[in-house]
């Protein structure tokens, strides 16, 4: 009795750690290059340990992309260079064709979510903004991709909100539309995502480490605040 008493708690044990087995990969831009980044013109460089792109073209966007991924946490920090203008975005499920995009509009001040699915394009949120965006401040930007619910946070603060399955994966992108913007350290998290990318531990001082994948992951928010 005691014996399968000891195997019960073993296995839901093994059952609770398991939903949280997770991978991640980072990218804090410090290693000053954009390796394994696809895309790549000369719209992309790495300022000061942040990624820059910079694309002055109200018709047009720029993007690279990472990975390939379906359900997956993206976050980064972000901020206009000089006076806000134009987009700044992060696709998810990005085919190069088809793609999510959660993007922040400069100008009206707005954070949205955006299909793009066989030339079409769909807007699924449009959320004003609480406060307005200043240059060169950061803005801390969260995606959750989890199956056909999309959410988006700004500040920790809901952004928008959707249910859509009409592309199941794809890589994650920065994109930048009519402006100068800034990104850097970036986290995709997710079961399927393999641990990698860059990241000096010498600009996180304090930090804990990420467990590799098949350990029990913490999520960045608890990172961040150093919570236990």
């Amino acid at each position: 009795m005691i014996r399968q008493t000891i195997i019960v708690v073993l296995f839901l044990c093994f059952v609770s750690t398991s939903s949280v087995l997770a991978g991640t990969w980072r990218d804090d831009f410090e290693d000053g290059n954009l390796n394994g980044w696809e895309g790549l013109d000369a719209c992309w460089t790495v300022e000061d340990g942040e990624c820059s792109g910079e694309f002055f073209n109200p018709a047009m966007a720029d993007v690279i992309r990472i990975g390939w991924w379906d359900d997956c946490t993206v976050e980064c920090k972000m901020k206009f260079v000089g006076a806000p203008s134009g987009f700044a975005d992060i696709s998810v499920r990005d085919t190069g064709m088809d793609c999510y995009l959660f993007f922040i509009h400069a100008v009206a001040n707005t954070a949205n979510c955006l299909k793009i699915f066989q030339n079409v394009n769909t807007q699924l949120s449009n959320t004003p903004l609480p406060f307005a965006l200043s240059n060169d401040i950061w803005y801390e930007l969260k995606i959750i991709v989890k199956g056909d619910n999309f959410e988006f946070y700004i500040d920790g603060n809901p952004a928008g909100e959707f249910k859509d399955n009409s592309i199941p994966s794809g890589k994650v992108g920065l994109v930048v539309k009519n402006a100068h913007v800034h990104f850097d350290d970036l986290i995709i998290s997710g079961d399927d995502v393999e641990d990698g990318g860059s990241w000096d531990p010498a600009k996180h001082p304090g930090e804990k480490a990420v467990e590799s994948k098949g350990k029990i992951a913490m999520t960045w928010g608890k990172i961040k605040s150093n919570q236990p």
